[in-house]
């Protein structure tokens, strides 16, 4: 149920659950991180890497709010996109249902998401969006907490590109996760959109994750194993 994670430089172990996962640096003791929520933005309920996300709707019901970034008023919601996701990983059901959905918001306007009913502590979440508007059309800067943490997301991306952009720091204080998403000016889209957000938790803090629902419960079935971050980020 478990894998012993060690450096072979000074033989540093960690114990990684099931389903999460550890990122070994030269320096520093590795931590072990879990699965504490996802949401399928614009979506609904699914299977990604065999854990239960929620859909926009429970989310919503929950105090999600998805908006368009100092007005209030809701971003646009789209499910079942034209446009399909590349790759055979893609083919996995939940996977590509949350791929081809998505919130975003108009021209030169800012994507604001704020995820409530998070316990305080420290968390990594990992963002997914799939370009849908052509080669290279767009690039997304990243604010989680009020920090910037990326820049030029997306700006690699061509049509039926996806990635995992990840994972990002983020410490809860107030019981609430807030991430902020710019377009740059200098590209053809400047909408602002994503299509996921998935938080972990350090191992042995906070609620155990409740396992999905049996098949008629609302969750495809199906284990949907994902890839690693598709780019890499900003250090800690």
């Amino acid at each position: 149920g478990s894998a012993r994670v060690e450096r072979l430089g000074d033989r540093v172990a960690v114990e990684v659950p099931t389903g999460g996962w550890t990122r070994v640096e030269e320096e520093g003791q590795p931590q072990a991180w879990v699965f504490a929520a996802g949401v399928n933005l614009g979506g609904t309920q699914v299977l990604v890497d065999g854990r239960a996300w929620l859909s926009h709707d429970e989310a919503v019901k929950e105090g999600l709010k998805a908006e368009v970034g100092g007005k209030g008023e809701p971003a646009k919601k789209t499910e079942n996109a034209v446009v399909q996701p590349d790759g055979d990983f893609a083919l996995l059901p939940g996977l590509r249902s949350m791929l081809m959905s998505k919130v975003s918001v108009s021209n030169n306007e800012k994507l604001s998401i704020k995820w409530p009913k998070l316990e305080n502590g420290l968390y990594r979440v990992f963002v997914w969006m799939m370009e849908d508007g052509g080669d290279k059309v767009r690039s997304l800067r990243l604010n989680v907490q009020g920090t910037s943490v990326a820049e030029e997301l997306g700006e690699k991306q061509t049509l039926r590109d996806w990635d995992r952009f990840g994972p990002y720091r983020a410490e809860v204080k107030d019981g609430s996760l807030d991430l902020l998403l710019s377009p740059e000016s200098d590209f053809e889209k400047k909408e602002a959109h994503l299509a996921g957000i998935a938080v972990y938790r350090l191992a042995g803090t906070g609620p155990p994750v409740k396992p999905p629902e049996a098949s008629g419960g609302g969750v495809p079935e199906g284990n949907d194993s994902v890839p690693p971050a598709g780019q890499p980020t900003v250090s800690d």
